[in-house]
């Protein structure tokens, strides 16, 4: 079962020290083997969704997101990426505004809910 959020929207005020206090909490998370019960997190079930999901921490770089943890593969059997917000000046991106995965959570500043 998977409960985790696909995109936040911040209001300005608070995205740094929000992204801040979420990279710390990403830093701390097992990852691993979904059968051990210690691990947090696990690796995508498939190599189209772990392709899929690298092609968005490329795309989150290439339309100038700022990567705030994570970003990468993980360098071991299986297809494990590491957990990923971006931050994005606008939410209006490719990428903030399609259906990425737990893995890759786009943030967005914004103002008011009407920006939502």
């Amino acid at each position: 079962m998977c409960a985790a959020g696909e995109r936040f929207f911040v209001h300005r005020s608070r995205i740094d020290d929000t992204l801040a206090e979420l990279s710390k909490a990403l830093a701390t998370l097992r990852i691993g083997d979904p059968l051990d019960e210690d691990t947090q997190f696990g690796p995508l079930s498939n190599k189209a969704h772990f392709e899929k999901i690298n092609s968005f921490f490329a795309q989150a770089r290439s339309e100038g997101d700022t990567i705030v943890y994570g970003g990468q593969a993980l360098d071991r059997p299986g297809y494990f990426v590491e957990p990923t917000p971006s931050a994005s000046p606008t939410h209006r991106r490719r990428c903030s505004t399609r259906k990425p995965s737990a893995r890759s959570v786009p943030s967005s500043r914004m103002t008011t809910r009407r920006n939502c």
